[in-house]
């Protein structure tokens, strides 16, 4: 390390970084949570209208307005897949994203790693929900008639992809910690990781939990899908060597900007879909 630096280098969250570090993260969980949300709602409901299935869509749910005697293996397979397939996608390219961004040091880059998880949450964790509980993407599952040894064998392979997403971004997380340290050693990555990743995600899946009440338990369980991909980027943690970043002189501050515009999405989260947006009718 040069000695004429004249600032004294980060290798820690001290307790004031720490719970910035938190509600940054926390703040861009929720956003990226509406907006891979909305987005996947939004496609579901445009491609419903266009096979004629009038929609309810919720804060909670989405709901089709057609009789169960109209149903068909083509309206099934369209309809319940559109959202997870759109999901895989977003998170997909979420993930190039941050990716092309990761070694920035600034906060921002966070929105691109918490929709890759969604994203990726959204399509292997409603395939491994859904298969589960025949609910949601799983009514594809029972409608391509698969026989339970391929029903297992598709649980499984959803647990896995949602592992190996977590292994795709271990190293990544660890990077995203250049906005508030000089260089990150073993001793400082289980704080790190707790107020970057971990806690986030307990907060972020307790606050959707409630907001979305009454949705469905198969819809509450996915979100908690995320845990797995978070637990390899947990194990992996001492796989890296210290990672160093750039030696200027940090200074952590809340970002008021992203933390007030979650609050604001989240209020009109729930006001503008409270009653149900009607399309179809």
């Amino acid at each position: 390390m040069p000695t004429y630096l004249s600032h004294k280098m980060k290798s820690n969250l001290s307790k004031s970084d720490y719970f910035i570090a938190i509600l940054h993260s926390l703040s861009f969980y929720i956003l990226a949570f509406l907006l891979v949300w909305f987005a996947t709602s939004l496609f579901t409901v445009l491609v419903a209208n266009g096979l004629d299935i009038p929609t309810v869509w919720r804060y909670f749910s989405i709901d089709f307005m057609i009789p169960q005697s109209q149903w068909n293996h083509d309206l099934v397979k369209i309809t319940f897949s559109t959202g997870p397939f759109m999901s895989l996608f977003l998170g997909i390219l979420c993930l190039i994203a941050y990716y092309k961004v990761m070694d920035l040091n600034g906060i921002l880059k966070l929105l691109f790693l918490w929709g890759f998880i969604h994203g990726w949450t959204g399509f292997f964790g409603s395939l491994f929900i859904g298969t589960l509980t025949s609910t949601g993407f799983g009514h594809v599952v029972i409608w391509l008639y698969f026989n339970d040894t391929a029903r297992l064998t598709t649980n499984l392979f959803s647990l896995l992809m949602l592992f190996f997403g977590g292994f795709v971004i271990a190293r990544p997380v660890l990077i995203s910690a250049n906005y508030y340290l000089n260089d990150l050693p073993e001793s400082a990555r289980n704080g790190f990781l707790s107020a970057q990743i971990i806690l986030p995600a307990l907060l972020g899946i307790g606050l959707f939990v409630l907001l979305r009440i009454p949705a469905s338990l198969a819809d509450q369980l996915i979100p908690l899908t995320s845990l797995l991909m978070i637990l390899p980027v947990f194990m992996r943690r001492y796989h890296f060597p210290i990672i160093y970043f750039e030696e200027e002189e940090i200074k952590v501050k809340p970002e008021w900007l992203f933390l007030i515009t979650a609050f604001l999405l989240v209020v009109a989260y729930r006001i503008l879909f409270e009653y149900g947006i009607r399309t179809g009718f």
